[in-house]
Order: C-alpha cells, then sequence, then structure tokens
C-alpha cells in the first residue's frame, strides 16, 4: 500500500513550466540592463504561454520602440505585448525630441 500524502504537498512541488516563465522574464529585464537607455532599466516584465509583457514609463516613443528591440530576440517569446507608457518622470526631454527639435524646422505663426 502506498503511503498516503497530504494534499498540500502536491502544490509544494517545484513548477519547472512556472521556473521557466521566471527565467524567460529575467533574460528580458537582462536585455533591458544591458541597454545604455536608463528609463529601460525601470520597465518590469512577464512571460506567459509566448507572451513577454513590458510595462512601466518611459520619456518619449524612441525609447518604448528601444525596449521592443531590446527583447525581440529572447528565446521562448512567440509575441511581446507593449504596454509601455510614455510620459515624463521629469521635465528632462528625451534626447530623441531633442535632437528632432533641432533638425525640423517649426513653422512661423501667421
Amino acid at each position: 500500500m502506498s503511503p498516503i500524502r497530504h494534499p498540500a504537498a502536491f502544490f509544494e512541488r517545484p513548477n519547472p513550466l512556472a521556473a521557466l516563465c521566471d527565467e524567460i522574464a529575467h533574460l528580458a529585464r537582462t536585455m533591458l540592463h544591458q541597454r545604455p537607455e536608463a528609463d529601460l532599466h525601470h520597465l518590469s516584465c512577464d512571460f506567459s504561454a509566448g507572451v513577454l509583457t513590458l510595462r512601466g514609463l518611459v520619456r518619449c516613443e524612441s525609447l518604448r520602440q528601444a525596449a521592443l528591440k531590446a527583447v525581440a530576440a529572447v528565446p521562448g517569446v512567440i509575441e511581446v505585448e507593449n504596454q509601455i507608457e510614455v510620459g515624463s518622470r521629469d521635465a528632462a526631454p528625451c534626447l530623441s525630441q531633442q535632437l528632432y527639435g533641432a533638425l525640423v524646422p517649426t513653422r512661423a505663426a501667421s
């Protein structure tokens, strides 16, 4: 006769799928931290069922796109759900916005 196990023991076993999801999310965070843009270091990553979800706040659209590019090659990711918001933590504009403003002349008011 086999020993009777407590039902809670079933839930205490490590879940290899959850561990793999955590590892993929960790790899995505590592890819973001390797980028020089500090805004990307504050983004969160969650992974489940092939979908990597990015959340957080960046100062401009180019940083939002840089985050997508940084995680595009993470193994196991089928789709990236981009929930990154573009806004401002402070008054400092994004460098790409400064360059755009310097290169693109504004129209004079008529």
